[in-house]
């Protein structure tokens, strides 16, 4: 007679078995494995024999894992850590993501958090090879509290008053936004001269009656059956479909694809100006200046003419016997 293990016995026992397996890795503690071929391996310690190590090997964050087995002839250097190493390195790991934003500061609340952090970090590593990197982490921070008691914000990893920052800080984003702008805008002329080369060509596609040139018909076929008793069928001209010319088909292609192209940067030109503007204008408010005139788009509509050049007409007036030419806009 047999007996069936009940599912939930089976299933203390695989999670038993995991926690065994857990708790043997977690004792090995974590290795760095240099091959002979200079590749370096960091990862959880598995197995260790006189044969193979078996690793979990992780990738830099720690995001990924794979297991390894390395063969000890493949091995130059082996490097197992304890368990209260492994601690000190993953404690560290998460504080070197510390970090201050250059042209800002930061809540009196964010410095706290860290300041608490690196201390317990401290206490609980006296002894660490980081603990002076944590320190000056820690005296950046009370400096900085220092600084925002007084009123102080920063720019350019520089302390000084709101008033000395928003202009600063305005030149900065004129200078971002002028960068995008430049290239952009010679993207939209040689478009636009690329348009004006491909519309001139256009008209040698067409005869003086606007019919096109180069297009030839071609033939369709089908099938039909020949009428014998065999039945056989026959390729037969079913009708004709015109081919149009691929060279017009080409350059007429390459307009479209030049006025999307200028459509669209001269939107993004526009959004830039305005954005610009925006800030010349504060700029001229902090330093009690004129804003400069806005920037010209010197972007056409997709398919306008050119701008038509400014033509002037010129009449002689006569007073007091004196003649003299006047020019006159047209």
């Amino acid at each position: 007679m047999k007996h069936h293990c009940p599912f939930w016995v089976l299933r203390s026992s695989l999670t038993v078995m995991m926690m065994i397996l857990l708790a043997t890795a977690a004792a090995f503690g974590e290795a760095i494995v240099t091959l002979k071929s200079g590749e370096v391996l960091r990862g959880d310690l598995l197995s260790d024999t006189n044969d193979v190590v078996e690793l979990r090997v992780y990738s830099a964050n720690r995001t990924i894992s794979s297991r390894r087995s390395v063969a000890r002839s493949d091995i130059q250097d082996f490097q197992n850590e304890t368990p209260a190493v492994a601690a000190e390195r993953t404690d560290y790991f998460a504080l070197s993501k510390f970090q201050l934003p250059p042209d800002q500061e930061q809540s009196p609340n964010f410095y706290a958090q860290w300041i608490a952090a690196f201390e317990k970090f401290l206490k609980n590593y006296p002894k660490s090879d980081n603990n002076l990197i944590i320190q000056q982490h820690i005296e950046v921070c009370q400096v900085e509290l220092k600084h925002i008691a007084a009123g102080e914000v920063k720019f350019d990893n520089q302390w000084m008053t709101p008033a000395e920052k928003k202009p600063l800080a305005l030149t900065k984003q004129l200078t971002g936004l002028e960068s995008q702008r430049d290239p952009l805008a010679k993207t939209v002329a040689a478009a636009q001269g690329q348009l004006t080369g491909l519309q001139a060509t256009l008209p040698t596609f067409f005869d003086n009656f606007g019919k096109p040139i180069g297009d030839y018909q071609e033939p369709i076929y089908g099938t039909q059956d020949d009428g014998s008793w065999h039945h056989y069928s026959v390729r037969v001209i079913v009708g004709q479909r015109t081919v149009q010319n691929p060279e017009r088909v080409r350059v007429q292609a390459a307009i479209v694809s030049c006025n999307q192209q200028i459509a669209s940067g001269g939107q993004a030109l526009a959004t830039l100006d305005a954005k610009i503007q925006a800030i010349q204008i504060q700029l001229s408010q902090t330093q009690h200046t004129p804003p400069p005139p806005p920037p010209s788009l010197a972007v056409n509509p997709p398919g306008a003419p050119p701008d038509k050049p400014r033509e002037s007409l010129y009449y002689q007036e006569t007073t007091g016997g004196e003649t003299r030419s006047i020019e006159k806009d047209r």
